[in-house]
C-alpha cells in the first residue's frame, strides 16, 4: 500500500474567520477546482461528527469518491477527518491568524484503496504524478481561494 503524505500551505490575505467559513459552509465552495460532490449528511455547515460524501476529480482520467468525518474541530482554526472509500486515511485543515491574514495548512495522509491505482502507484514515476497532481489541485485551489477571499468587501 502506497501512503500519500500531503502538505500544501498559503497565506490568504483574509481574516481566519473568513478563512474558516469558506471552509465549513455548506456547498460546494467556487474556490475548490476539481471537488465535484460535497454533501453533509444530516446537515449543511461541517462540525464535530459531521459526515460527509466527497468526491474529486482532476486531469487525470478517474474520479475518487469518499466519504469523511469530521473528528475534531476547533472554531476558527483546526478540522481534523478521517476518511474512507477510494481515499482512505486523515487530514486537517489548520488556519493560523497573522498580521498579513491567515495561514491555511492542509495536510492529508492517505492511500489509495484501487487495487489498480495503489499497484500503479508503486512505481516511482507514478506515485511522483499522482502526488504532482494533487499538488497542482490545491494550488489551483489555495490560488482561488486568495481571490475569492481578499476580493470579499464583507471579510
Amino acid at each position: 500500500m502506497q501512503v500519500y503524505h500531503f502538505r500544501e500551505s498559503a497565506t490568504i490575505a483574509a481574516p481566519a474567520d473568513t478563512v474558516w467559513r469558506a471552509v465549513v459552509e455548506p456547498g460546494l465552495p467556487r474556490w475548490a477546482d476539481g471537488l465535484l460532490l460535497m454533501y453533509v449528511r444530516g446537515g449543511e455547515v461541517l462540525q464535530l461528527g459531521s459526515v460527509v460524501d466527497a468526491a474529486v476529480r482532476s486531469r487525470l482520467p478517474f474520479t475518487l469518491s469518499f466519504t469523511f468525518e469530521v473528528t475534531r474541530l476547533e472554531q476558527t482554526n483546526l478540522i481534523e477527518v478521517r476518511s474512507w472509500g477510494d481515499i482512505a486515511g486523515t487530514g486537517s485543515w489548520t488556519m493560523e491568524a497573522i498580521d498579513a491574514g491567515t495561514i491555511v495548512t492542509y495536510r492529508w495522509d492517505v492511500w489509495l484503496t484501487n487495487r489498480i491505482l495503489d499497484a500503479l502507484g508503486s512505481f516511482g514515476p507514478m506515485k511522483r504524478t499522482l502526488a504532482r497532481n494533487h499538488d497542482r489541485v490545491m494550488h489551483r485551489a489555495f490560488g482561488a481561494m486568495a481571490v475569492e477571499l481578499e476580493d470579499d468587501p464583507t471579510g
